[in-house]
């Protein structure tokens, strides 16, 4: 491997690629249509690769292992060898896997044994003038491997050239199995829980067979409000960056269907929101009081300033425990948790709002009314500091 031309980087497996007629990269090359890609990307994860999510992984470890290309001997599985610190083999993997993690389409990589190793192995190349992109710099020896001579490749291919005609199998339906994940909700208008009903991922090449595609459609349901809505999550092998520890991955983006179309001003500040759904449930749960918020931000989205101030109050009237207190007079006039200026804002909170709500829920109707508006409900400022009040109290152990 001293010439250039033989390091099995992308333009090593691009001119061998068009010199069989195939595509650059493995067209098979994906956890649901390989086995072998997908027993390497696991084993992956054992040698300071993003693992693949526990479920997930076993899913797929039960799907694989009832088809007949899943290995039968040790002599045939994916292997690594070493410590957990330092893996110093990678035996029979998936050369796809390795170039995404490595930079070598190789099915084996093998480092060396000792730092005197290292050393002559570097005055000899020096000797040679080798580049810097050879992989011995790094590895004592590297089996190049294109993926047409893959043993499951052959299988694969032979499979999908007898399969009907006009069928995708780029298209695969994956089983959610109860999986949970936050997206924006176009109706809270938020970020939320969301339980994810079902995926259709999808992959391809472009054009030159130098890009991999990916990309997964979901139906998901909000936890909170119940909105059905859609996202198309996507990613390609050109965009990568790298995690804390220097792992490179895949940089994914989102489209939602509808969008979550948040207005110009919002009564509660969402990370607010945010902050009150994650606080520990340990004594109080907060879901009730993050409905009364997010109803609270769709009412005065939508001027129905009635339902604002009317909420506001439900908010006063439902906090008042988590300050040791039984009402929210008692919070105004006795809490001190947050000196003066909090003191003096919740009294402002009691007084205020408590008469405004008052005098439309009490009132009969009249021949003549008057309906309130944006600045009759203006207690913005107040409840965002007793929302973080709330969230400091809360917080403490």
């Amino acid at each position: 491997m001293g010439k250039t031309d033989d390091i099995p980087d992308l333009k090593w497996v691009a001119a061998i690629s068009k010199e069989r007629g195939s595509p650059v990269r493995c067209p098979f090359g994906t956890v649901e249509a390989c086995p072998r890609y997908y027993q390497s990307l696991s084993l992956m994860g054992s040698a300071g690769s993003t693992k693949i999510p526990e479920a997930e992984d076993n899913r797929l470890k039960e799907k694989w292992e009832k088809s007949d290309l899943w290995p039968r001997t040790d002599e045939q599985a994916s292997a690594i060898f070493g410590s957990e610190e330092k893996i110093s083999i990678f035996s029979r993997f998936c050369p796809e896997v390795m170039f995404d993690r490595f930079g070598y389409f190789a099915s084996g990589l093998t480092r060396y044994a000792d730092e005197i190793d290292v050393g002559l192995a570097h005055e000899q190349l020096s000797k040679e003038g080798a580049s810097r992109e050879d992989p011995r710099w790094s590895w004592s020896s590297c089996t190049p491997l294109h993926y047409t001579e893959c043993p499951i490749y052959a299988v694969l291919q032979n499979r999908k050239e007898r399969e009907i005609p006009g069928q995708d199998n780029s298209i695969t339906a994956q089983d959610p199995a109860g999986m949970t994940k936050a997206y924006p909700c176009p109706t809270c208008r938020v970020d939320t829980t969301h339980a994810i009903l079902a995926i259709v991922n999808r992959e391809d090449w472009s054009d030159d067979g130098l890009i991999h595609f990916r990309h997964h459609y979901l139906t998901i349901k909000c936890a909170g409000c119940g909105t059905v809505s859609f996202c198309h999550e996507s990613m390609n092998s050109e965009e990568e960056d790298f995690d804390s520890q220097g792992r490179p991955f895949r940089i994914r983006t989102r489209k939602h269907y509808p969008e979550a179309a948040v207005p110009q001003e919002l009564f509660v500040n969402p990370h607010r929101i945010k902050e009150i759904q994650e606080l520990p449930k340990v004594k109080y749960d907060t879901a009730k009081l993050s409905s009364l918020l997010l109803e609270l931000n769709r009412a005065y989205a939508t001027g129905s300033y009635l339902s604002c101030i009317f909420l506001v109050r439900a908010v006063l009237d439902h906090v008042p425990p988590i300050f040791g207190c039984g009402t929210f007079q008692e919070v105004a006039s006795n809490y001190s948790g947050s000196g003066k200026s909090f003191k003096d804002a919740m009294q402002h909170l009691q007084n205020s709002v408590r008469k405004i709500a008052d005098s439309y829920l009490h009132m009969p109707i009249r021949a003549s009314e008057s309906l309130p508006n944006r600045e009759q409900v203006e207690f913005r400022s107040p409840i965002d500091l007793l929302l973080g009040e709330i969230v400091r109290t809360m917080r403490v152990p």
